[in-house]
């Protein structure tokens, strides 16, 4: 797995940037300001069938909702030949070409700085962040000689699933 995602997302940051997806994870995600919390609970609705339920996303190519488990967002994937879609719960972004959800570093990066605003308009003194090493850390690790290196196109240990119901038990 790559740290820049897919190479269609690639492409897409290529040509048009992270706006979209700092506008979608910053209204819809994390509500970042009270505006933001209104315009979720005003438009975050699938544009096909007026649900608010679970698993929503939001297209990253235009302005449309729509539902994964009842495919309103694939449908509308394939007839506009979007590639792209933000699952509203997550933040995370889905590829229809590669039929998985993909993972960025700056867009990781985007949606920490979000959550760490949207913990603070909460009251929250902190959110939950990975752990990422400092420069000193990083020397040290550099120094052990028993570590194991994992390629960086290696599966493990990088995350687990997310809870789409049901699925505690898989992780």
């Amino acid at each position: 797995m790559s740290a820049h995602g897919c190479t269609h997302l690639t492409h897409l940051k290529e040509a048009k940037g992270t706006q979209a997806y700092r506008l979608i994870h910053s209204y819809f995600v994390c509500c970042v300001s009270k505006d933001a919390r209104a315009k979720k609970a005003q438009l975050c609705m699938c544009h096909t069938c007026h649900v608010t339920g679970p698993r929503l996303h939001a297209c990253l190519q235009c302005v449309y909702f729509g539902c994964y488990n009842s495919r309103h967002i694939h449908e509308h994937a394939r007839t506009k030949k979007h590639l792209f879609a933000v699952d509203i719960s997550y933040g995370v972004v889905y590829c229809f070409t590669c039929a998985d959800y993909v993972y960025d570093r700056e867009l990781e990066a985007l949606a920490r700085k979000h959550r760490r605003r949207w913990a603070r308009l909460l009251g929250l003194k902190e959110c939950y962040q990975h752990w990422e090493p400092t420069s000193f850390e990083l020397v040290l690790l550099r120094r052990n000689p028993r570590r194991k290196r994992i390629a960086d196109n290696s599966y493990i240990g990088l995350r687990g699933l997310i809870n789409l119901g049901n699925t505690c038990f898989m992780n």
